[in-house]
C-alpha cells in the first residue's frame, strides 16, 4: 500500500518459515523499480530489527486503530492484533505465530509476481536462508557466464546483447546468400532456364528448397514474378523439420488463376493442411517435400 496506493487490499495468502505468496487487489503488474522499491522497505524494517506486538483487543477498536481487516472475514468480539515495523509499520488482525523481532526473517527477495485473476495481482519471496540460497543460485550463473563470455558481471549485459545482434546479422547475413543461391542456382533450381515451362501462355517455375524458411521463399517468389510475367511461382521447403509450400502468381493472371486454389491442389496431394492467403500469393504447411514433382505436374495436367 505505501507503495502502490491505499486501493490495495489483501485477497488471500500463504505463509511459512522461508516462503510466502500474497494475493492483493491491483488492475496492472508490478514494475521493476515498485518490486525493488518493496524489496527496499521490507528489508529495511528487517534490519530495524525491532520487536513485535501482540494485543488482544475489540476487533471494533483494533480497526479504529489503524489495523488491516480481511474483507469478507468473519471475526470474533475480540481479535489477536499484530504490529511490527517502524511506528507500527505493519499492523494486521492475524490469529497466526510471529516472530519476536523483525530480524528473525533475515532477508526477503521478491521471486515472482503474475496475475490471477482480473484485478487480482500475486506476489510470491522467498526469506531466510531459502532467500540466500536464490542469491548465491544467480551469483553462480553469473559467475558461469563470465567464465564463458571472458567478462566482467558489470559488462554482461552489454555482452549478451552484442553476442544477440552478431546473431541477427550472421543470420540475416546467411538468409540473404540462401536467397541468392537458390535465385543463382542453374541444377533444378530457380534461375535456370530448364525450371520454366510454359502452357498455354501461362510459364510455371518450380523449386524444391532446402533450408529455406517460409519468409525467404515468399521473397524467393517476388523475385521470381519479377523477372517472368503471366507466371504461377511454386516452391516448396524443408526447413528444421517442417515443410512449407507457396504459391504466387503474376497480377496479369489471378482473374484466371489462384494461388489459394493451386496451394490447396498440392497441398492435398502432399498430405498437407491446405493453405490460404490471396489470388497472387499463398502458402501452407506439408509434413515433408516428398511428392512435389508428382503434385505438381498434375497442376501442369490440368492447365494444359
Amino acid at each position: 500500500r505505501k507503495v502502490l496506493g491505499s486501493h490495495v487490499t489483501q485477497k488471500g495468502s500463504l505463509v511459512e518459515d522461508d516462503f510466502l505468496r500474497f494475493d492483493f487487489s491491483n488492475q496492472k503488474g508490478l514494475t521493476s523499480e515498485e518490486i525493488l522499491e518493496i524489496e527496499k522497505q521490507v528489508n529495511s524494517q528487517i534490519l530495524a530489527n525491532l520487536n513485535t506486538s501482540t494485543k488482544i483487543m475489540p476487533v471494533k477498536d483494533a480497526i479504529e486503530a489503524g489495523a488491516m481487516a480481511l474483507f469478507g472475514e468473519k471475526y470474533g468480539d475480540e481479535v489477536r492484533v499484530i504490529a511490527m515495523g517502524k511506528e507500527n509499520y505493519s499492523v494486521e488482525l492475524c490469529g497466526g505465530t510471529h516472530i519476536n523481532q523483525t530480524g528473525d526473517i533475515g532477508l526477503f527477495k521478491l521471486v515472482g509476481e503474475t496475475a490471477v485473476a482480473s484485478g487480482i495481482r500475486r506476489i510470491e519471496a522467498l526469506t531466510g536462508i531459502k532467500a540466500l540460497e536464490y542469491f548465491n543460485t544467480r551469483e553462480n550463473i553469473i559467475s558461469a557466464l563470465q567464465g564463458k563470455l571472458k567478462t566482467s558481471a558489470e559488462e554482461l549485459n552489454n555482452r549478451v546483447q552484442k553476442l544477440m545482434d552478431e546473431k541477427r546479422d550472421s543470420e540475416k547475413e546467411i538468409s540473404d546468400l540462401k536467397r541468392k543461391l537458390a535465385l543463382a542456382s542453374n541444377s533444378g533450381g530457380a534461375g535456370g532456364e530448364n525450371e520454366v515451362e510454359e502452357i498455354n501462355g501461362i510459364k510455371f517455375i518450380t523449386k524444391k528448397l532446402d533450408g529455406i524458411d517460409a519468409k525467404d521463399l515468399r521473397e524467393i517468389v517476388n523475385e521470381y514474378k519479377k523477372k517472368y510475367t503471366s507466371s504461377v511461382v511454386i516452391i516448396v521447403s524443408e526447413n528444421e523439420g517442417k515443410g512449407s509450400l507457396v504459391v504466387g502468381v503474376t497480377d496479369d493472371i489471378t482473374s484466371k488463376i489462384s494461388a489459394v486454389e493451386i496451394i490447396k491442389k498440392i497441398s492435398s496431394e502432399m498430405g498437407g493442411k491446405g493453405g490460404g492467403g490471396r489470388p497472387d500469393y499463398a502458402q501452407g504447411g506439408v509434413t515433408s517435400t516428398e511428392g512435389f514433382d508428382k503434385a505438381i505436374e498434375l497442376v501442369k495436367t490440368h492447365a494444359r
